[in-house]
């Protein structure tokens, strides 16, 4: 019962924490922009708690998408 207990405990808070996800992106370029809001609409659906960004955060942060066009240059501009 004492094992019941506890794996219930467990269930509860694993359902009850909060999804959270940054979307880092471009947000001059319409094409871009037009990306982040539709996958943000998505992960909203899906009750994750969506922040929009154009720079990559550098504190803690539970997940991070970087959308970008398909240039090399500007991805490891991006990225560094």
């Amino acid at each position: 019962m004492k094992y019941l207990s506890v794996v219930l405990i467990v269930l509860i808070l694993s359902c009850t924490t909060e999804k959270q996800v940054t979307i880092v992106g471009d947000t001059e370029s319409p094409r871009i922009m037009f990306g982040v809001d539709k996958l943000s609409e998505a992960l909203k659906d899906k009750h994750y708690v969506v922040n929009i960004s154009s720079e990559i955060p550098t504190g803690k942060t539970n997940s991070v998408i970087v959308v970008s066009e398909k240039k090399i240059r500007q991805k490891k501009k991006v990225l560094k």
